[in-house]
C-alpha cells in the first residue's frame, strides 16, 4: 500500500474560545470527482489565538498520487464562527 501523511495547523482566528469540533479528512481523486472518505479527529475546545497541529495519516491500496487531501474543520458546524469561509484546506498529494 501506499501512505500518505501530512500536518494541518488549525488556529481559532475568532475573537472567543472554540468549543470542541470535528475535522473530516477526504481524499479527490485524480482528475477530480466526488471527495472519498477518509477519516474524522476530534479535537477538545481551542482558546482564542491557540494554533494546533493535526496529524493525518492513512494507507492506500492504490496510488493516489496527483489526487487531493482534503480537511473541513467544525465539519459538523459545532463551532459558533463570525468566518465560515475558511474552514476547509486542500493540498495535492505529490
Amino acid at each position: 500500500g501506499w501512505f500518505v501523511h501530512g500536518n494541518l495547523r488549525v488556529t481559532n482566528q475568532g475573537n472567543a474560545n472554540a468549543g470542541s469540533f470535528v475535522i473530516k479528512f477526504y481524499y479527490i481523486p485524480s482528475g477530480g470527482g466526488s471527495p472519498v472518505y477518509l477519516r474524522e479527529r476530534s479535537l477538545p475546545g481551542r482558546p482564542m489565538g491557540r494554533t494546533t497541529n493535526v496529524t493525518f495519516r492513512d494507507m492506500f491500496s492504490s496510488n493516489p498520487s496527483g489526487g487531493s487531501i482534503l480537511a473541513v474543520i467544525d465539519a459538523n458546524g459545532t463551532v459558533t464562527e463570525s468566518n465560515e469561509g475558511n474552514n476547509e484546506a486542500v493540498r495535492s498529494i505529490p
